[in-house]
């Protein structure tokens, strides 16, 4: 994938995540059903607490690792893409609304949102090929 284009793809995720938390989260009638809960999350995953002057110098910690370890070839173009597209996503949300916009429920426990949902399918693909046995992850240029 050239530089150009996984910046389009990038924006294109960014622009998906950024428009369905506008639009679902503040659809307040969406909450009649069972899968629409809108929250503003304050905490990180899995509802751990972590003081939130350390939540972004460690997001930006985590994309430095990502382009390192893209670079280095360690990690797919496809993984790196979507975990940027999730790690920026709900940055941008706790930069705008000191939190981050939830919606979508799941197993009536976590409530989560495209970002999230980014972010679960880069790791999956990465325990995926670490399970089939492989040291070192695809990387497709």
């Amino acid at each position: 994938m050239k530089k150009y284009q996984f910046i389009v793809v990038w924006a294109l995720l960014l622009i998906i995540d950024q428009l369905s938390k506008y639009y679902l989260f503040n659809m307040r009638y969406l909450s009649n059903y069972s899968i629409f809960e809108p929250v503003m999350n304050t905490w990180i995953s899995f509802s751990w607490s972590i003081s939130y002057a350390l939540v972004i110098p460690l997001t930006i910690a985590a994309l430095w690792v990502f382009i390192y370890l893209l670079r280095k070839k360690e990690i797919s173009v496809v993984i790196f893409v979507l975990l940027c597209a999730g790690t920026v996503g709900n940055l941008l949300d706790r930069i705008v609304y000191n939190g981050v916009r939830d919606f979508i429920v799941m197993f009536d426990r976590f409530v989560y949102n495209i970002s999230d949902l980014y972010l679960s399918l880069a790791v999956g693909m990465i325990l995926v090929w670490i399970v089939r046995g492989n040291k070192k992850l695809p990387h497709h240029s």
